[in-house]
């Protein structure tokens, strides 16, 4: 992931609508709320194309949907014949490497960085920003076995955007949630808990894309969504060994939907 950006803010009658968005050393970007657009401001030289695609994609794209009222979850997504799954948590806790391994068991994946969750009477569903997934070189050896298309995501990071993921026109849909799994702390053995709805609501949040943290209105809308989300769908806190071996236990527990202490 790129550096996390900076945001100037400009505001009209109080109520911010345009943000100038800073990359050091790769880019500044323009974001208009209002207009839903994105401009790039200042391209600094040595930035590839690769890399504000990434930006604009990864970075800015998922503030601008949240802008516009969406609960926006970093995380990564993958279908199941009862629902889908979605990974959160911090940046190299694995939500892509265990949703590629999803994915290669025969799961489809949705996405591996941010989905848009939406919660209405008792319902939870999702769809993902954009279908993507971005893996080190030793994740893509080890659970996409066999030739794989390839392509680099930006300079400032060495992770590779998988490209043959298949035919999959039904990720663009739609897709009812059946539990959100939040990657916490690394441990010797697997252990799942089911979170609280208050911790479940929180974590929902922390884990969501914002542009602008002053706005009051998108702050209590966010935290609306989580809540209803939390009361609708179970959330577990994961915590579990990084070696690529525990990886078939890790889905087994997930798709069996138990809690383990």
């Amino acid at each position: 992931m790129a550096s996390q950006p900076g945001f100037l803010l400009g505001r009209d009658l109080n109520k911010c609508s345009r943000f100038l968005v800073s990359f050091p050393n790769l880019a500044d970007f323009e974001v208009d709320c209002r207009e839903r657009t994105v401009s790039i401001f200042e391209h600094h030289s040595g930035a590839s194309e690769q890399t504000i695609q990434h930006l604009l994609l990864d970075q800015l794209l998922p503030r601008l949907l949240a802008c516009a009222g969406d609960l926006v979850v970093h995380a990564a997504g993958f279908a199941t014949v009862t629902g889908s799954v979605l990974l959160t948590g911090l940046s190299g806790k694995g939500k892509s490497t265990l949703a590629a391994s999803f994915h290669a068991a025969g799961h489809l994946l949705l996405g591996d960085d941010a989905m848009i969750v939406h919660a209405a009477l008792g319902a939870v569903s999702c769809r993902s920003v954009y279908r993507s997934l971005r893996l080190h070189r030793d994740s893509i050896e080890a659970v996409l076995p066999g030739k794989r298309e390839l392509a680099p995501v930006a300079e400032h990071t060495d992770k590779q955007n998988v490209i043959d993921l298949g035919p999959s026109p039904e990720v663009a849909n739609e897709q009812p949630v059946r539990a959100v799994y939040c990657l916490g702390e690394h441990s010797d053995t697997i252990r799942v808990n089911r979170m609280s709805p208050g911790e479940a609501c929180m974590a929902l949040v922390e884990h969501s894309f914002w542009l602008d943290p002053a706005d009051l209105e998108q702050t209590k809308s966010r935290l609306i969504t989580a809540s209803e989300v939390a009361k609708g769908v179970p959330v577990f806190n994961v915590a579990y060994p990084r070696d690529y071996g525990s990886l078939p236990r890790l889905r087994q527990i997930i798709l069996g939907g138990h809690d383990i202490h």
